[in-house]
């Protein structure tokens, strides 16, 4: 993808989260840490006409012990807050001098209510000729108790495929059949059955389970 495009065009889309990781400051002893685990998932959107939403899970709640929200126990739904960080609303670039491109998310709905109304820059990169965007903050925040710098790394789904899947990735068409990716259609894609939620996952974390547990809350990302 060519450096020459504008930001928005290069941004507009699904992408997928790769890793979210707070390194540490500059000159810090400090080891990265992982705020909402090394297993952590997301899906980040940017859309033609301005708005982006943006929600991150930390995988490995078992299923709600009730066929209706209705009998969900405060406990459980305590759990799933804990596991989930979202917000969206519409997005600026503005050109300024000295800076190039400038990106701003305006959280018009967040699960923090913290940030709820917040207007907050994101630094961006783009590596694998725009596969892969990297999105930060200029100057670190607080996290884990000690000033580090948040990182995300994302990845441009493309037709929706190869998200949560290991390679090569199957999909289940209407007609039953089993087709390789490259050969799905858009539709095909659209049809793929997932079943990371199953208790068993692997994407289960031992660490994860016991801070929940304890009532501890992850640290929230920047996103």
């Amino acid at each position: 993808m060519s450096d020459n495009k504008p930001l928005r065009s290069r941004l507009t889309g699904a992408w997928q989260l790769e890793s979210y990781v707070a390194l540490p400051s500059p000159g810090s002893p400090l080891d990265p840490v992982y705020p909402m685990t090394k297993s952590a998932q997301g899906i980040l959107l940017y859309s033609s006409d301005g708005y982006m939403a943006a929600n991150i899970l930390i995988p490995g709640q078992r299923a709600f012990n009730a066929i209706s929200e209705v009998g969900v126990d405060d406990a459980q739904w305590a759990e799933a807050g804990k596991r989930n960080f979202a917000y969206s609303g519409p997005f600026f670039i503005t050109e300024e001098e000295g800076r190039g491109e400038v990106l701003r998310h305006k959280m018009q709905v967040s699960s923090n209510p913290n940030w709820t109304g917040d207007i907050q820059e994101r630094t961006w990169r783009f590596e694998e000729d725009g596969k892969i965007l990297v999105l930060s903050v200029d100057e670190p925040a607080e996290i884990k108790g000690e000033k580090r710098v948040p990182e995300l790394r994302w990845r441009k789904i493309n037709l929706l495929t190869r998200v949560l899947y290991p390679d090569p990735l199957l999909i289940e068409v209407e007609a039953g059949a089993d087709v390789e990716v490259d050969g799905a259609s858009e539709l095909e894609v659209w049809l793929a059955v997932d079943d990371t939620d199953s208790p068993e996952s692997p994407l289960v974390d031992a660490e994860l389970m016991s801070e929940l547990e304890d009532d501890k809350v992850p640290e929230l990302p920047l996103l």
